[in-house]
């Protein structure tokens, strides 16, 4: 499991930490209403996918083997969530959302089958396929392919099938709710509710089945996503706009100077 299960205990104790917060909010009202309806959401099948290219390496002989969860990561399924006022829930995989996830994993695996070359040939002394193209170039040199094709060919079966990930993902059963924690087949999950997005940030047991799946997102059908969060690097237009007026702005007062 390797990162996996430090993701578990940082995830614990953000439920604790949000328990915390919420213990005394929103007494008097039904915290359940929250989560009638229909929500859509996702769940990573990363994990999966590394243990089969883990057995890959094993199988292909590659050498010195690599840490694929390094590479192969946030490849996600989109999941459909409902709750009904009768305390039932169930999940479903989007099966529309299977290709996509399907052509992320192998893009992926194509990265991992490439960074594996460059260690085999770096330990044999090749130093000159050091870069992504004399890897790509001796590749299509040497099989007559392009990597897609060689990884599309050869590394067969790294996504599970749809029929796997409904087995792991499709699910059904009752559910309860008090003011900050979701129970879900016993499970308890601390939870943070706005008007139409959920946030179940933490598993608050230690018998939690989608522990690589916090903070997972509900977003009730007919909203729109959440926006995403702008980092440090992230730069809006307008940020742009502003920079590109006060790039204009300072050759002005340098052609003036010079003048």
């Amino acid at each position: 499991m390797r990162k996996f299960a430090f993701r578990k205990i940082k995830y614990m104790l953000i439920g604790v930490m949000a328990l915390a917060a919420f213990v005394f909010a929103g007494c008097g009202r039904n915290p359940a209403k929250a989560f009638y309806g229909t929500f859509g959401s996702t769940v990573d099948i990363s994990e999966y996918v590394c243990e089969r290219a883990d057995e890959w390496m094993s199988t292909a002989l590659m050498g010195e083997l690599i840490d694929s969860d390094d590479i192969i990561t946030d490849i996600r399924l989109s999941v459909i969530l409902t709750f009904n006022e009768d305390g039932t829930w169930s999940q479903t995989i989007d099966e529309s959302s299977y290709e996509s996830a399907v052509t992320d994993g192998y893009e992926k695996m194509e990265v991992l089958v490439r960074e594996l070359l460059k260690l085999r040939l770096k330990g044999a002394g090749e130093t000159e396929y050091d870069n992504d193209d004399a890897i790509d170039n001796l590749i299509e040199e040497t099989l007559g392919m392009t990597l897609s094709e060689y990884v599309s060919e050869y590394v067969t079966d790294i996504i599970p099938s749809l029929e796997e990930l409904s087995d792991i993902y499709n699910t059904e059963g009752r559910y309860e709710v008090t003011e900050n924690v979701l129970v879900r087949d016993g499970i308890q999950e601390a939870y943070l509710a706005g008007e139409d997005t959920i946030v179940i940030t933490a598993p608050v047991s230690e018998n939690a089945v989608w522990e690589n799946d916090y903070p997972m997102i509900l977003v009730k059908e007919g909203t729109a996503s959440p926006e995403p969060v702008q980092t440090e690097d992230t730069e809006t237009e307008q940020d742009k706009t502003d920079s590109d007026s006060g790039d204009e702005e300072l050759a002005e007062k340098e052609v003036i100077e010079l003048k």
